[in-house]
């Protein structure tokens, strides 16, 4: 990030943080916002653990930019005059446009069925809106930051606007050669891969990783499995034919197990918060987190059918 954008971050943190650490600024805040009849009555906490939280807060702090200032200037404090600053508050509008759509990618990540070729396809397409908006702000137009692009159009500043498109240009081009350094087009998985997904298709024989693909004209040739490949999951489909493609079944399940997202550990973070609260904090989370996070469909019923029901005395 530009060192310009990452200050007004810090500072929109401190300037939270000035608020939200004091019980009393919170409920004088939130008295503020309902005399001006604002949307929202307070400001949001900004968590590093919380990575989905950074939008929300910067979005909320733009949102009540006006309540805010009003309420620092009562207050007398030196923090009030960020937000007389046209161009901070264009660079804080910036920040919450593009921390939505990185959040935005993220959860498209998440989820029980997520594997490497879908989520490769989801980080092209992100490359190629970046691109879109590189040459989208050389020809002066915002319109994709909308928070942004209203703030500026509201303020008519030309000098702050361009001041602005320079610093999202620099930091677009920065989220550009990250994405490269991360994920470069020669490592793409489904160069030689892609009979994993599409194994029913006709491909070329340069296309395979490996030395004698005939198993796989076999497999692509049985009408019966066609049917069961459109009917059940991809990675379902190969573990099916651990028997009786041994090899097919190796190669695509190495690709398809591959842990590529956060997903298992936030589930487990958050049914940990659920299950452990302050009237069960002696409860002993093992047994109760494998019966949250288990794929194996539960009969309890069976369960309880074997037990004597407690008779009334």
């Amino acid at each position: 990030m530009a060192p310009e954008l990452n200050e007004v971050l810090s500072q929109s943190v401190k300037i939270i943080n000035y608020i939200k650490n004091s019980t009393l600024n919170t409920r004088l805040l939130k008295a503020l916002c309902d005399e001006m009849g604002s949307d929202h009555q307070n400001l949001l906490f900004h968590s590093e653990v919380r990575w989905l939280s950074r939008n929300q807060v910067l979005k909320r702090l733009f949102e009540l930019q006006k309540e805010v200032e009003l309420f620092l200037i009562d207050k007398k404090s030196n923090l009030s005059h960020y937000f007389q600053d046209k161009k901070w508050v264009a660079r804080l509008a910036y920040l919450s446009d593009i921390f939505s759509y990185m959040n935005e990618l993220n959860l498209k990540f998440q989820g029980p069925d997520t594997i490497i070729f879908n989520e490769w396809n989801k980080i092209e397409s992100f490359k190629k809106k970046l691109r879109l908006w590189l040459n989208m702000i050389a020809e002066g137009n915002n319109e994709m930051f909308q928070s942004c692009s209203d703030y500026i159009m509201e303020a008519d500043d030309l000098y702050s606007q361009n001041s602005v498109s320079d610093i999202i240009a620099a930091h677009l081009k920065m989220m550009m050669l990250s994405f490269e350094k991360y994920f470069p087009e020669h490592e793409d998985p489904q160069r030689q891969n892609m009979w994993i997904v599409k194994p029913f298709v006709e491909h070329k024989v340069t296309a395979f990783p490996m030395k004698k693909p005939f198993n796989l004209f076999e497999l692509s040739s049985d009408k019966g499995l066609e049917s069961t490949f459109n009917t059940t999951s991809n990675s379902k489909f190969w573990i099916r034919m651990k028997n009786e493609y041994p090899n097919l079944h190796e190669i695509a399940v190495r690709f398809l197990l591959f842990f590529s997202t956060t997903y298992l550990c936030e589930t487990a973070f958050s049914a940990m918060t659920v299950l452990k609260t302050k009237q069960r904090n002696c409860l002993k989370l093992s047994d109760c987190l494998r019966l949250v996070l288990t794929s194996i469909h539960l009969r309890i019923n069976k369960l309880t059918d074997g037990k004597q029901k407690q008779k009334s005395h």
